[in-house]
Parts: structure tokens; C-alpha cells; sequence
């Protein structure tokens, strides 16, 4: 049945999944914050952190990939 905003006729299931997920996305966001201010990971491993991109290590796997086929050469 349709809810129409009214707080009594919902699960009390979907209640806590929302919450859940409310707390879920404050922790990552936090987490990350921390993670990507004080440099805690290195390498190609912040990439989903604020301020990192994928592009790099697809450029690099692109690059492997166009020279293995090129070249005949295993992976």
C-alpha cells in the first residue's frame, strides 16, 4: 500500500536499512577524508579516495594490453 508520508505505515526494516546506509556513506566519507589528508595509501590504491582517478591504471592495463598484442607476448 502507498505510504503517503505516513511514518506508521512503513516496515520498521526499511527504517533501519535507511539508517544503516545514512551511517554507512558518514563513516566512507569521513574514512576517506582521513585517509586521502594523511597519504595512507600509496601507489595505484587511491584511486576511489577525493582527489584520485582511475584514469592512470586504466591508461597503464590499456597500454600492457595494445603491447602484448602487438608484440605477441603473454600478459
Amino acid at each position: 500500500m502507498d505510504w503517503q508520508c505516513d511514518i506508521t505505515k512503513t516496515c520498521p526494516l526499511t527504517l533501519l536499512d535507511t539508517m544503516r546506509k545514512a551511517v554507512m556513506k558518514l563513516l566512507t566519507n569521513r574514512l576517506s577524508q582521513i585517509i586521502a589528508k594523511h597519504n595512507i595509501l600509496k601507489g595505484n590504491n587511491f584511486a576511489g579516495l577525493p582527489g584520485g582517478s582511475t584514469e592512470l591504471p586504466i591508461k597503464l592495463m590499456n597500454m600492457i594490453l595494445e603491447d602484448t598484442k602487438e608484440n605477441n607476448k603473454p600478459v
